[in-house]
């Protein structure tokens, strides 16, 4: 009875150590939730520029991306679906 009583104890204190070390394993900086920011442009009603300054509007607006992307800010970038 002596040695059930043993191997009982035994048992529980390993599960908790085993437990104990794998926490500390899965707790890796790498693996941490990341937040990310979903942003959707979308046009409004007033869009009276001529094609020229839609031109340099679009040029800074891609240049903008461009800097992020190469910062490492930007993950995904791009039109998600085609217009109908």
């Amino acid at each position: 009875m002596k040695i059930l009583l043993l191997l009982i104890l035994l048992f529980a204190f390993t599960g908790k150590s085993y437990s104990q070390q794998q926490t500390k394993k899965e707790a890796r900086p790498e693996d941490q939730i990341r937040q990310y920011w979903f942003v959707m442009l979308i046009k409004g009603p007033n869009r009276n520029q001529d094609s020229a300054t839609a031109a340099k509007i679009q040029e800074g607006h891609m240049a903008s991306i461009n800097r992020l992307y190469y910062e490492g800010k930007l993950k995904v970038a791009g039109p998600i679906w085609r217009r109908r």
